[in-house]
């Protein structure tokens, strides 16, 4: 074998080795390339901590707009609140002349009345229930304290005493308002017009009075005259039909 012929041998591994080097250097990515899907593969894989960014931004954006409605709200109810002072204090004015009652004869509180105080449906019915329980309280009072003094076939008069507990009661249907709506209103309500109070409550047994109910038997409908004076020289008279508070005072041969 000639000596060219082994160099030949010998040289072609090393051409080949070299080759498959070369190819591989061809074929891999370069550097900068590598950095790159590096980057994209650590871009993607921060994706969550974007995502929880973007998210904190987001509440962050909630919470700023949250608090801009409850400034807007409190400027409002400053508004109303201001609004109703205003008519409060017309009405404590003028309430000779505008004569809105608190509530009706079932102790319901008057629409005119709940809007000039602004109550809310829950404080309404608060209201009402403060009302029905302390005149039922009232009511057992006074009813020791009535005396029949006089009874014909179409008439009855009796005689109430004073009650001190009367104050009393009518001091804690004022804190009992006073909860449901506040001292202001509570007052407007309370001492913005006493007839409802002297009639449905009995003037809270302030002062002594005297109570006449007489009847005609020849009418259907019944027709009914009340007459009521009081120890403070205050009196009035009704004809018609029978009011509620004055029921239990009929004997039972009056025709109802």
């Amino acid at each position: 074998m000639s000596r060219q012929l082994i160099l030949s041998i010998g040289i072609l591994p090393l051409v080949f080795g070299s080759g498959i080097a070369i190819g591989l250097f061809m074929g891999a990515p370069a550097a900068s390339e590598v950095s790159q899907a590096s980057s994209e593969t650590s871009t993607s894989e921060s994706s969550p901590d974007a995502t929880a960014e973007e998210r904190i931004q987001g509440n962050d954006l909630l919470s700023s707009r949250i608090r801009e409605l409850e400034q807007e709200l409190d400027a409002q109810k400053k508004d109303q609140g201001a609004m109703i002072a205003d008519r409060m204090a017309f009405f404590e004015k003028y309430h000779q002349q505008i004569g809105i009652q608190p509530f009706d004869e079932s102790l319901k509180v008057n629409p005119e009345m709940a809007e000039l105080l602004g109550l809310s449906k829950e404080q309404k019915q608060a209201v009402e229930q403060h009302l029905a329980e302390i005149k039922a309280e009232l009511e057992k009072v006074e009813d020791v304290d009535t005396t029949l003094t006089k009874q014909t076939d179409k008439s009855v008069s009796y005689e109430i005493s004073a009650d001190k507990q009367g104050d009393a009661l009518k001091e804690q249907l004022s804190g009992l308002l006073s909860g449901d709506m506040g001292d202001d209103k509570a007052k407007v309500f309370m001492d913005g017009s006493q007839w409802a109070f002297s009639s449905q409550f009995a003037g809270f047994l302030e002062d002594k009075r005297q109570i006449e109910i007489s009847w005609t038997q020849q009418k259907s409908p019944q027709t009914y005259t009340i007459k009521q004076s009081s120890s403070n020289g205050s009196s009035w008279s009704s004809t018609g039909g029978i009011e509620p508070q004055y029921q239990k005072y009929l004997p039972a041969n009056a025709a109802q």
